[in-house]
Order: C-alpha cells, then sequence, then structure tokens
C-alpha cells in the first residue's frame, strides 16, 4: 500500500508542476500591456531632378555626307609625243603646288615648228615692206604729174598688193604663235594646288593629244553635301552680303579626335529624290592639313563623314533632357515634396535635348526620373536629400 502512494506521488508531482508553471505565464502575458500603435505618413517616391537654368543656345543640326572633290579635272595632254621625263609624285595620291611639272613631251618637233614659223614671219615682213615701198614710189610719181591726192585703194599704190601682204604676215605671225603655243604645252603642269587620283602613263610612252591620261583633284577645298530634313531647314543660316553661312564641324567615325571646320555656302537647286530633304553644300578649307610637307591627317575624297551644323541663336532657354518631356509637351516639377504637372512650349527638339522657349523658370527642379501613374500632388523625395 506506501509502495502504491509513492508511485501515484511520482506521477502527480511532475503534472502538478507544469500546470502551475502554464497557469504562471498565462497570468504574466494578461498582465502585459500590447505595445502603443504609431500612425506614420508615406516618405514619398525617389526622385532625381536638375534645377533649370536659362542660357543662350546654338540650334545644331546632325547630319552626314560624303567628301567630294570642290574641283576636279582629267589630266589631257593638248600635242601628241613621247614622255621623255616624268615627276615621281605623278602617281596616285601625289601632291603637287600649283605651275608644278606633271610630265614633258618630246618637243623636238614642235621647236622645230617654232623656227619654220619664225623664217615665215620674216620672209612675210619682207614682202610687205616691198610692196609699202612701191606704193610709195607711185604715190611720189602720182602728185608729181599734179593729180592730187589718190585713192588709197587704188591699183595705182598697189592697194590689194598691200592688203594682201599685210594678210600673209598676219597668217604667218599667227602660225607663229601657235607653234609657239604647241611647243608650251609639251610641258603639262598642275592648273591649281592638287593631288593624282590616278595616272596611266609611264616615261618613254607615246601620247595622243586629246587622250586623258589620269585624274587630279584639289587640295585647297573640299565639299560635303548633307541633306537637311524639312523640320531643320529653317533653322540654317544662309550666306548672303556680308554674312556667312551655317558653321560645320565634319568629324570621320572612329576618329572623333580629328575635327574639320567648315561653313555652308550653298543650297542644291533640287531636293534628294530619294528622301525629299533640301541639300547643303559644307564646303571645307585645306582638307588634306598640312600633307605637302608630310604630316597633318588628311580628310581623302570618298570618305563617309559625320557633319554637325550650327544652326540660328536660341536666346534665354531652358535645357533639359529629351526623357523629361512627356506627352503633350508637359513637365513633371519637384515643388515641396510634390509633383506638379506643367506644359511647356519647345523651340527645338534635338538628338538628346529639348530647348524649351516659355514655361519653365531658373530655379524649377525637373524630376529625371520615370514614375509610373505620375499624378499630380504625388508625395516625393529628392534623391539628392538622401
Amino acid at each position: 500500500m506506501e509502495k502504491r502512494k509513492k508511485t501515484v506521488f511520482a506521477i502527480l508531482l511532475p503534472l502538478l508542476v507544469i500546470t502551475a508553471a502554464i497557469g504562471v505565464m498565462k497570468g504574466m502575458v494578461a498582465l502585459k500591456k500590447p505595445p502603443a500603435r504609431i500612425e506614420g505618413e508615406p516618405p514619398g517616391i525617389l526622385v532625381e531632378t536638375r534645377t533649370v537654368r536659362l542660357e543662350d543656345r546654338q540650334a545644331w543640326i546632325n547630319a552626314t555626307g560624303t567628301v567630294e572633290a570642290a574641283a576636279k579635272i582629267s589630266i589631257i595632254p593638248q600635242v601628241s609625243g613621247r614622255v621623255v621625263r616624268m615627276s615621281p609624285r605623278f602617281r596616285g595620291g601625289g601632291f603637287f603646288k600649283k605651275g608644278e611639272e606633271f610630265f614633258t613631251i618630246e618637243a623636238i618637233d614642235y621647236q622645230l615648228a617654232v623656227e619654220k614659223a619664225e623664217s615665215l614671219v620674216a620672209k612675210r615682213r619682207v614682202e610687205l615692206a616691198g610692196v609699202e615701198s612701191k606704193a610709195e614710189v607711185a604715190r611720189r610719181e602720182w602728185k608729181r604729174l599734179g593729180r592730187g591726192e589718190p585713192p588709197a585703194s587704188s591699183l595705182v599704190l598697189y592697194g590689194p598688193q598691200l592688203k594682201e601682204a599685210r594678210a600673209n604676215l598676219a597668217g604667218a605671225v599667227a602660225d607663229k604663235k601657235m607653234a609657239q603655243l604647241n611647243l608650251d604645252r609639251t610641258v603639262i603642269k598642275a592648273p591649281f594646288a592638287c593631288v593624282i587620283i590616278s595616272e596611266e602613263i609611264d616615261p618613254g610612252q607615246y601620247l595622243r593629244g586629246g587622250n586623258p591620261v589620269g585624274v587630279a583633284v584639289a587640295t585647297d577645298a573640299a565639299e560635303v553635301v548633307v541633306p537637311v530634313p524639312t523640320g531643320d531647314f529653317d533653322w540654317l543660316i544662309m550666306p548672303d552680303a556680308g554674312r556667312s553661312g551655317s558653321s560645320a564641324r565634319v568629324m570621320v567615325p572612329g576618329r572623333t579626335t580629328e575635327i574639320w571646320l567648315g561653313e555652308v555656302i550653298r543650297l542644291l537647286a533640287d531636293v534628294d529624290s530619294r528622301d525629299r530633304m533640301i541639300r547643303a553644300v559644307v564646303r571645307i578649307p585645306d582638307p588634306y592639313g598640312h600633307q605637302l610637307d608630310g604630316s597633318g591627317m588628311p580628310l581623302p575624297m570618298g570618305q563617309f563623314v559625320s557633319v554637325v551644323l550650327a544652326g540660328k541663336p536660341l536666346p534665354q532657354v531652358a535645357v533639359i533632357p529629351l526623357a523629361a518631356l512627356h506627352d503633350n509637351d508637359t513637365v513633371w516639377l519637384y515643388d515641396n515634396g510634390f509633383l506638379v504637372v506643367r506644359r511647356v512650349t519647345v523651340a527645338r527638339r534635338e538628338k538628346n535635348e529639348v530647348l524649351v522657349a516659355s514655361g519653365l523658370v531658373a530655379g524649377d527642379r525637373v524630376i529625371l526620373t520615370m514614375i509610373t501613374g505620375a499624378a499630380p500632388g504625388m508625395k516625393l523625395r529628392l534623391a539628392e536629400a538622401d
């Protein structure tokens, strides 16, 4: 019996302890007060802004084109003969100054023609002098006979003979000039500063007058024909009396550190049949730099280039990123922690920027962050403050 009581006690004691512990814990939980609830406002959407400044800006027009020669000639000898001397630079890529010799044609035949013409001139002068002498003698005889002054064209004074002699002399002088001109043409020279594009002759080769033997282009200037969109045409500055056209910066793709300066000199008379754009001609002085003395980087003919044209000035405009302009020409502004939507007047859209003529004032903070579901009065906070 005693043993049985001990067993029951050993079982009930742990249960009593556990029950008491649960009761104490429930009492403590019931006595604990819940934390006070704090009501907070949403912090607002984080945005980046740019402060508006008004400034004078230049309109820029981006275009592309291909470099062309301002002057291009075919080298054609005017006389025939064998090439006896040729400049070593008369090859593709060779540079020449104005008046430098390309090549020389054998001149002996033309020298002999000059000598022959000179002898004929001398003969005609003698013939004319003889006829003039006879005419003078006849005039004196006529006066001595007391017949007055004879008519100048009469047969008595050798009028027809004088005309013929003078005509023969004039023809001989013209033949001499032609012979001398052909002799001078045996030396073919550069008509202006140029570079050889192609040539087709060698020393000793026989050339026929009138057949082209090479092509050269001027080095003092080059031209780029650039199509201008209709919307940009009104921004171009056209040259007129006392005013230059729009200045231009010409660059080769991949060579952005090199810039050639030029200006618009004229418009082509027709529009491009493919895209219906007006085409402006940009003149680039000295496209080969100092290539004549072996230095400088050339701008070769046929090179594809990008061109930036300076348009008309825009006074006191606000410049904002293109991404900051939204539907219906509106912008989002940060105003004391809230979003404001404002309509603006766009003066010009460029590649990455918008020039705003009115609707923004200095000090406005244009929102650059894209906000989904943006609406006036939306609460904002500045990224700069964070």
